[in-house]
């Protein structure tokens, strides 16, 4: 079975080479990619797990120059908490962006948000909050913060297609350093849920599997593994 080498990256190559550009994003890239001439302080980038937010965010933050100051080495803030605790250091030079993760759908402290919403703008910093979906569902009761949420641009990442997908699971091949056969992409795709968090799942699992069994990641070996997938 022919094979190919896959390039070698890192675990976290967040690189604007390494971002795969589809229908399915590239409003979102465009959108980054005319930062600072953004008309708002604050945009709000939704999308399923796993489907390329916090990449987006990473370009954007370089971009900007924050990741050029010592208090963004470590990228996206997890927390409001955080990302207060970064702007009032004055790490984060006015003109530049702050990028946030809300992980979950209801925002757990709406007067913390509000608050780095507030201080972000008056310090001449650009806000950038990522969601798995949108903020009308995010149960917001304060109404201060709901109406500074509805000044801000929102962008989203819609379901990825065969051609994303397929890309995808080479990429994340290449992350963990793996050799795959040329037809591997296709064969997954129609036989793995269509979602980014599964592809990134079952890649993993193949790799165990692989490491387990001292195989390499053929077709063959797919389609058996396929049999113990749940």
């Amino acid at each position: 079975m022919e094979q190919f080498a896959l390039p070698l990256t890192s675990m976290s190559d967040y690189s604007d080479e390494s971002f795969i550009l589809s229908a399915s994003n590239r409003l979102a890239w465009e959108w980054i990619k005319q930062w600072p001439d953004w008309p708002v302080h604050t945009t709000i980038l939704y999308g399923p797990p796993a489907c390329g937010k916090k990449h987006l965010a990473y370009i954007w933050l370089r971009q900007s120059g924050a990741m050029q100051s010592g208090a963004m080495q470590r990228g996206v803030c997890e927390e409001v908490d955080a990302a207060l605790s970064v702007l009032r250091s004055g790490d984060i030079p006015s003109g530049s962006g702050i990028a946030l993760l809300q992980k979950e759908g209801d925002v757990k402290d709406e007067e913390a948000l509000l608050h780095l919403y507030n201080y972000s703008r008056e310090s001449g910093v650009s806000l950038l909050i990522l969601a798995d979906c949108p903020p009308v569902q995010w149960g917001v009761k304060l109404p201060d913060l709901a109406s500074r949420l509805q000044e801000a641009q929102i962008q989203s990442i819609s379901a990825p297609d065969d051609v994303l997908l397929q890309t995808l699971i080479i990429k994340l091949f290449s992350d963990r350093q793996l050799r795959i056969s040329a037809d591997v992409p296709a064969y997954i795709v129609p036989r793995v849920e269509r979602s980014f968090g599964a592809l990134y799942r079952f890649v993993a699992f193949l790799d165990a599997k692989a490491m387990e069994e001292g195989r390499n990641i053929t077709l063959p070996f797919v389609r058996g593994a396929l049999l113990n997938y749940e």
